[in-house]
């Protein structure tokens, strides 16, 4: 589940297995990196099913509770924040 996706993503991040060689290839890692880290974050925050995002563990959808656009953002300082914006 997301959690076990979570953990993975933290263990890929720590020390690996030697230097990378600076370049596209290790620049695309990395940004595939962070947009998984950031919609796995963001899949954790949002307790429902809505559309194509299915959890099983909030198999309905609450149009009270989530029914607006979730924003998260990774600071400089790697500190992942969330914001919610709640649509009319």
């Amino acid at each position: 589940g997301l959690a076990d996706a979570a953990a993975a993503l933290a263990a890929a991040a720590g020390p690996g297995g030697g230097p990378v060689e600076p370049g596209p290839a290790a620049w695309d890692a990395t940004n595939l990196h962070t947009v998984s880290t950031l919609l796995v974050a963001a899949a954790a925050r949002r307790e429902e099913t809505r559309g194509c995002h299915w959890r099983e563990d909030f198999a309905e959808r609450d149009d009270a509770r989530w029914r607006g656009h979730l924003g998260t953002r990774l600071g400089a300082d790697g500190v992942l924040t969330h914001s919610y914006q709640a649509v009319p």
